[in-house]
C-alpha cells in the first residue's frame, strides 16, 4: 500500500490524552510488591557472604556519587519537559518538570502503566500553567525519546561487543540477530515518522492479531494515536531538537553513569561495550508490559548479560541491585508523596476527560 502523503508531515498531530483514574487495588498491589521485594531481597544478601563483604567494602563516597547520578537522570526528563513547553511559548521550570517525572513514573505503576503515566503527566503539566499543546508534548514525547535512546544505546553496545570481545559462534549469532531486530525497529520508527499512513496500514493488522491473541478489545484509533505521537516526535526533532535531545541524552547518560560507578564501587571496572549492552537490552525488555516497572525482569536480564560476558558474580549482583535501588525503588517510593503534593499545587482547568489538545500548528 503506497503512502498517499509521501512528504514529511509539517503540522503537529492531535494527541489523544486518556482520562486519568486512580485504582486503589493497583496501589495496594504495588505496596505489597514493594514489601515482598524488601522481605525477599534482604535474606538473599544475608546468605551471600561474599556479596555482603563486597557491599561493606564499597566506598561510601562512590555510592553517594552513584545516587546523585539519578538526580541528573530525572533532571534530564525535566529539561525535556521545559524545552517542549517552551516550543509553544509556555513556561515550565526544570524543577517542576523533574518532580512531575518522578511522581508520574510512580503513579503509572499503579494506574495503567504508560497510559497512566501519560495521563497524569498531562494533568500536572497543564496544571502548572502550560498550554494544552505543550502539556500533550510533555506527556508523550519524553517517553518516546527515552525509548529511542535505549534502542540506540543497545545497538552501540552490541556492535562494540561484536567488534571487540571474543565471542563464540552461538553468542555471535544471537547478538547479530538481536542487532538486526533492533536496527529494523529503529528504521521502521524513523520511516514511520515521515510516512504515517504507511505505518498505520502495516501496524493495524499486526496489532489486531496481537490483541486477538491476548483476547483483549482492539481499537484501530489507538494505532493512529501512537503514530501521531511518533509524527510529533519527528517534527520536534527536526525543528526544535536541541533541548529535548539534550535532556534525553542527559537522562540516559546519568543513568548509565550510576550503573558504572556502582560497578567501580563494587571492585570491577566494566568495559564500555559490556556496560552499554548490559544496560540497554534489559531496560528495553523491562518496558514491555509484562510486570510493573520490569520488576525482577530487569534485574535478572541485566545480571545474566553481565555474568555471561565475563563480569564476576558478586560485584555484578551488588551493582545491578544497587542500580535498581537508586533508579527504580527509591524514586518510586519518593514519587507517591510527590504525587500528593502535585495533586494539591498543580490543578488543571476543567477539561473534557480524554479531550484532544487544540491549536495544533507547526513549531516555529
Amino acid at each position: 500500500m503506497r503512502d498517499p502523503t509521501p512528504t514529511r508531515p509539517t503540522e503537529l498531530q492531535p494527541a489523544r490524552i486518556p482520562a486519568f483514574s486512580t485504582h486503589l487495588i493497583r496501589f495496594v498491589v504495588m505496596v505489597v510488591m514493594v514489601g515482598l521485594g524488601v522481605r525477599l531481597l534482604l535474606p538473599q544478601f544475608a546468605d551471600l557472604e561474599d556479596a555482603v563483604t563486597t557491599i561493606r567494602a564499597m566506598p561510601v563516597w562512590l555510592v553517594a556519587i552513584a545516587a546523585l547520578g539519578q538526580v541528573g537522570n530525572y533532571g534530564g526528563t525535566g529539561v525535556m519537559m521545559t524545552t517542549l513547553a517552551g516550543l509553544v511559548d509556555s513556561r515550565l521550570p526544570i524543577r517542576r518538570g523533574t518532580i512531575i517525572a518522578i511522581a508520574a513514573a510512580s503513579v503509572g505503576l499503579v494506574a495503567g502503566g504508560t497510559v497512566g503515566n501519560t495521563a497524569i503527566t498531562y494533568r500536572w503539566v497543564r496544571g502548572s500553567g502550560v498550554r494544552r499543546l505543550g502539556a500533550a508534548l510533555c506527556a508523550t514525547i519524553p517517553l518516546l525519546l527515552i525509548m529511542l535512546g535505549l534502542l540506540l544505546v543497545a545497538m552501540v553496545g552490541l556492535i562494540n561487543l561484536l567488534l571487540v570481545h571474543q565471542l563464540n559462534a552461538v553468542e555471535v549469532a544471537g547478538f547479530v540477530a538481536m542487532l538486526i531486530l533492533l536496527a529494523a525497529l529503529v528504521a521502521v520508527v524513523f520511516y514511520g515518522m515521515a510516512h504515517p499512513s504507511w505505518l498505520i496500514a502495516r501496524a493495524t493488522p499486526i496489532l489486531a492479531r496481537y490483541y486477538a491473541w491476548r483476547r483483549r478489545p482492539f481499537a484501530p484509533e489507538d494505532v493512529v494515536d501512537y503514530v501521531n505521537k511518533l509524527v510529533n516526535t519527528g517534527i520536534v526533532l527536526r525543528r526544535g531538537w536541541h533541548g529535548p535531545v539534550a535532556g534525553g541524552a542527559l537522562n540516559i547518560a546519568c543513568d548509565i553513569f550510576t550503573l558504572y560507578i556502582l560497578f567501580v564501587a563494587a571492585g570491577y571496572r566494566v568495559s564500555p561495550g559490556m556496560l552499554l549492552a548490559g544496560y540497554g537490552l534489559p531496560l528495553l525488555v523491562g518496558r514491555l508490559p509484562l510486570v510493573p516497572g520490569g520488576v525482577g525482569v530487569v534485574e535478572a536480564t541485566m545480571t545474566a548479560i553481565f555474568i555471561g560476558l565475563g563480569a564476576p558474580l558478586h560485584p555484578t549482583v551488588v551493582a545491578t541491585l544497587g542500580y535498581r535501588l537508586f533508579s527504580f525503588w527509591i524514586p518510586t517510593l519518593l514519587g507517591f508523596p510527590l504525587a500528593l503534593y502535585l495533586q494539591r499545587v498543580a490543578r488543571p482547568p476543567e477539561e473534557t476527560p480524554g479531550a484532544q489538545p487544540t491549536a495544533m500548528r507547526p513549531i516555529n
